[in-house]
């Protein structure tokens, strides 16, 4: 699962919904990451790529506390504001709960040859639709549809389209 860590994304919230799954692995979604960096870090924007790097590309735990040590050790003079320090102390405790969930796919060694990412963009017809907001699925007709979208997703659609496979 990959999402924002915001009410309702976090890993605990989708272990529920995989169920009893061999594996499940979360994902902090990076472009939430990188605009959550990007904003804690407003005040001091030559460090906002650096610290991305350590953490996105690097996965580098180490250089990560050494970036924002020195971002810490540069609020001085018209840096030096409460605020500063705030969302720098925010940005830290971020980093440190999700440092699991920031570990890049290509580091965990999956045997996943690849993931589907079709959720994230439709996500508000899912919830929409199984919260009986309106049009209603059942969880039969929700896992239909979503079986569609992945293969629309994937480009698998006209393969399955055009075989022969045992329905369940």
């Amino acid at each position: 699962s990959n999402a924002d860590g915001g009410a309702g994304y976090a890993k605990k919230d989708f272990d529920e919904i995989v169920g009893y799954c061999r594996q499940h692995e979360h994902f902090l979604d990076v472009f939430h990451l990188n605009k959550k960096i990007k904003d804690r870090l407003s005040f001091m924007p030559a460090m906002q790529s650096k610290l991305i790097s350590a953490v996105e590309f690097k996965y580098d735990r180490h250089l990560t506390d050494v970036i924002l040590d020195t971002i810490e050790s540069n609020l001085v003079d018209e840096l030096n504001t409460s605020e500063n320090h705030e969302n720098l102390k925010r940005l830290r405790s971020y980093l440190h709960r999700r440092w699991v969930d920031i570990k890049p796919f290509k580091m965990r060694h999956l045997s996943v040859i690849k993931a589907i990412g079709c959720c994230e963009s439709n996500h508000r017809k899912y919830t929409y639709r199984v919260k009986g907001q309106g049009k209603y699925w059942s969880e039969n007709g929700a896992e239909g549809i979503l079986r569609v979208l992945t293969c629309i997703k994937n480009n698998e659609l006209e393969y399955w389209l055009s075989s022969e496979f045992a329905g369940g």
